[in-house]
C-alpha cells in the first residue's frame, strides 16, 4: 500500500475526525506534494511514466487509505470503518446499514438475534406478571 504515513500529526490512525481530520488531510497533502517533488528528481520506476505520488493521491481520494489501515490495525478497525469507510458507501447512519451487515457479526448471528428476541419477550412477560403479582412459567 502506498499512502502517506498516518503518524505525521502524532495521532493514532483511528483518531481522525473533525478538526483532527482536517489537520491530517492538510499534512497529507503537504506530504504528497513534497513526495512528488522528490520523486521527480529520480528516473521513473521500471521505465514507467507514472509516479508513486499519483498512486497515493488516488488512494487518498477513493478512500483506500482508510481501508488498508483498518486491515493493518485491528484495534482501530471499528472506528476506521464507522468514521471513514462506511460513509463512502452509505453516508446516512439511519439507513439500515447496520441491519444489513448484522448477519456478518457471527456465523450464527440470525440464531443469536432470534434467541435475544425470545429473551426480551420473556423478560417483558416476566415483568408484566411480576407487576401483576402472578406466578411465572418458564418458556
Amino acid at each position: 500500500m502506498l499512502a502517506p504515513p498516518y503518524w505525521i500529526t502524532n495521532r493514532g490512525v483511528d483518531e481522525f475526525k473533525g478538526e483532527e481530520l482536517q489537520k491530517f488531510e492538510s499534512a497529507c497533502q503537504e506530504f504528497m506534494d513534497i513526495f512528488e517533488e522528490e520523486e521527480k528528481s529520480f528516473p521513473p520506476v521500471y521505465g514507467s511514466a507514472g509516479y508513486r505520488a499519483g498512486i497515493m493521491r488516488s488512494g487518498w481520494k477513493i478512500g483506500n487509505f482508510w481501508y488498508f489501515h483498518a486491515l493493518k490495525n485491528p484495534k482501530g478497525l471499528f472506528n476506521l470503518f464507522v468514521q471513514h469507510i462506511q460513509p463512502i458507501f452509505e453516508p446516512r447512519r439511519d439507513s439500515g446499514f447496520a441491519e444489513m451487515v448484522a448477519a456478518y457479526w457471527a456465523p450464527d448471528a440470525r440464531e443469536v438475534v432470534a434467541a435475544k428476541r425470545l429473551d426480551k419477550k420473556y423478560e417483558e412477560e416476566l415483568r408484566r406478571l411480576f407487576e401483576a403479582g402472578q406466578s411465572v412459567e418458564n418458556p
